[in-house]
């Protein structure tokens, strides 16, 4: 219910309650009757209802003193990390207010890690140099207020100190300039929308960045003329980073990757927009320039969602230089039709002997790779303990060819492949990898649901026969000993 239009004027509520106003301060010894009862008046207005709440209370509290800015200052200092979840109840007046009487000194001088939602006004009076880590998070998504843009942009002037940032709010341009003054970050995500490529080529001066995750970067139709860091010599673009996560469009890819040279990233993320269309020339443009710049990459994912037809006769060709990265541990690559055959696979996975896990998933066709492939994994790489990729699982050669691996998977997933005997598919997976725990498909076909509860039986029989043969080989050594013992005995009672 709306309150009336009287109730709503605060000017006349504040002149009507500052007859009551205390004229004494809550210290004194003695208070006269008709102060106590003016105060009940006022506690009972503000108890009232929500229209007198504030005036009354800002008549019942009186100015501020001395002695309680004191006594706010010595709690203040124990906050070392604030959860600031303003539903603007408080205008920003009351910061600037309490700030003025402070000597515009941070509010929290000992806080290093703020989360707050992008429509808390008073964020920028609670900022100090020794704040380490901030999020800001979005109260309204495709809405961010001018002051959360003000305090951004002022950051590398209050929070020189400034390791982690995290922002899920629209930015301006404006504040967009302030990133590159953030002399110490470490770790900056921004997953919000930013149109306008030359920004990532603005913090490649920062030295101590570490992590750079941008889940929005947009640009023109064109590649934007904006010039370009150039490292100078015995120097490098990003020295220390490690990590990048980028959502962009192929096209623009290669523009963002021109500044490095050889650097040594060790995981990076590549994401296209859904929204985008495809192309595969920029793709390949874009892998070659990635096996030519980061040779020391440990971690790869590449997702092209927005694509649709890709020419799966130069498919492998345009993933061929990834194969000169022999360090990879983790690859993921989400395209449609990754039709890889089995000779294919062989490459991949004696290239790659590092690997640990290994996702090609966007296909729902018909796979040309056989369970060859899948075996060709386990014997070339040791350390894989997680794979998913699509195979023909109807081609199986007699299970007596295949040898007994030492491989030490733990996860399988067969995504779309096609199946038709159960049992045959699990003799061969366990021979394969003998230690496979788990199993699973897209298309939740029963027969692989057979297939992982069969070898789950295999794997309980295997246990109990070692039980068997444990105890079996105790026996017989028992009584060994016992018929050592019986010798030892008789040969001493024949000496004797």
């Amino acid at each position: 219910m709306e309150p009336h239009p009287i109730l709503a004027n605060t000017d006349v509520l504040y002149e009507i309650f500052t007859h009551l106003a205390p004229t004494q301060s809550r210290g004194e010894a003695s208070i006269p009757a008709t102060e106590q009862q003016n105060r009940a008046t006022l506690a009972s207005a503000a108890l009232c209802c929500k229209a007198f709440s504030s005036s009354a209370l800002d008549i019942l509290d009186g100015p501020v003193t001395q002695q309680q800015l004191e006594r706010m200052a010595s709690y203040a200092t124990r906050v070392r990390h604030l959860i600031f979840r303003e539903q603007s109840t408080v205008h920003f007046s009351v910061y600037l207010r309490v700030s003025q009487l402070t000597g515009y000194s941070p509010l929290l001088p000992n806080v290093q890690i703020v989360d707050a939602n992008s429509g808390a006004s008073g964020l920028q009076s609670v900022l100090s140099t020794s704040l380490l880590e901030l999020r800001i998070f979005p109260e309204e998504l495709d809405k961010t207020s001018a002051t959360i843009l003000a305090c951004i942009y002022s950051l590398p002037e209050f929070t020189p100190r400034l390791r982690k940032l995290e922002i899920e709010a629209r930015l301006s341009h404006a504040s967009l300039s302030a990133f590159s003054g953030m002399l110490h970050l470490r770790e900056l995500s921004l997953n919000t929308s930013i149109n306008d490529l030359s920004f990532f080529h603005s913090l490649s001066d920062l030295e101590c960045l570490e992590s750079l995750k941008i889940r929005g970067m947009t640009g023109p139709a064109y590649i934007p003329t904006c010039p370009i860091t150039v490292p100078l010599a015995g120097s490098r673009c990003f020295p220390a980073l490690k990590i990048l996560d980028v959502c962009v469009s192929p096209a623009h890819i290669a523009f963002l990757l021109k500044p490095f040279k050889r650097h040594p990233l060790q995981r990076l993320e590549l994401r296209q927009p859904l929204d985008t269309a495809q192309n595969d020339s920029a793709w390949a443009q874009a892998i070659l320039k990635i096996s030519t710049k980061f040779q020391s990459l440990k971690y790869l994912t590449m997702v092209a969602s927005g694509m649709h037809s890709f020419p799966s006769t130069a498919l492998f060709h345009t993933f061929e230089p990834l194969l000169s990265i022999h360090g990879l541990k983790s690859v993921n690559l989400d395209f449609p039709w990754l039709l890889f055959s089995d000779e294919q696979f062989k490459q991949m996975a004696s290239a790659w002997p590092e690997l640990s896990t290994l996702r090609l998933s966007g296909s729902a066709e018909a796979p040309n790779a056989s369970i060859a492939s899948l075996q060709a994994f386990s014997m070339e790489c040791p350390k894989l303990h997680g794979l998913s990729l699509p195979f023909d699982a109807r081609r199986l050669p007699p299970t007596d060819e295949l040898p007994v691996s030492s491989s030490r998977l733990k996860s399988l997933d067969t995504q779309y492949s096609p199946v038709d005997n159960a049992l045959h598919i699990a003799r061969h997976l366990d021979r394969i990898f003998p230690t496979l725990k788990t199993i699973q498909s897209n298309n939740n076909n029963r027969k692989w649901t057979e297939v992982g509860d069969l070898l789950r039986t295999f794997k309980a029989v295997r246990t109990d026969q070692k039980a068997r043969d444990f105890k079996l080989m105790k026996r017989t050594c028992s009584a060994r000993q016992m018929s050592l013992l019986e010798l030892s005995a008789s040969m001493a009672s024949f000496i004797f």
